[in-house]
């Protein structure tokens, strides 16, 4: 669906190892798994991106700043995986 590259800065399965990412964190969303591993709430990220985002956007998206979210994934992304989040 993503092309086979991060979502985040395009780099490709073939540069580079890709991991499937959990827009808005597991933590957040394992109460209910339709919500969690729905298509709007997972992206490809490349390692490097993927380590970003746990280490920076998701301690701030805990404390309640989903503007780092929007800023990491951009708005269309990151509003649909939220739509779907609210709905819990």
């Amino acid at each position: 669906r993503d092309g086979h590259q991060c979502v985040r800065c395009g780099g490709t399965d073939r540069d580079r190892l890709l991991a499937v990412d959990h827009i808005i964190p597991w933590l957040l969303v394992k109460a209910d798994e339709s919500v969690g591993n729905n298509p709007d709430n997972l992206a490809s990220l490349c390692l490097p991106c993927h380590g970003r985002k746990t280490t920076v956007v998701e301690p701030r998206l805990l404390r309640g700043d989903v503007l780092s979210l929007r800023s990491f994934y951009g708005e269309d992304r990151a509003n649909r995986a939220l739509d779907n989040w609210e709905q819990l």
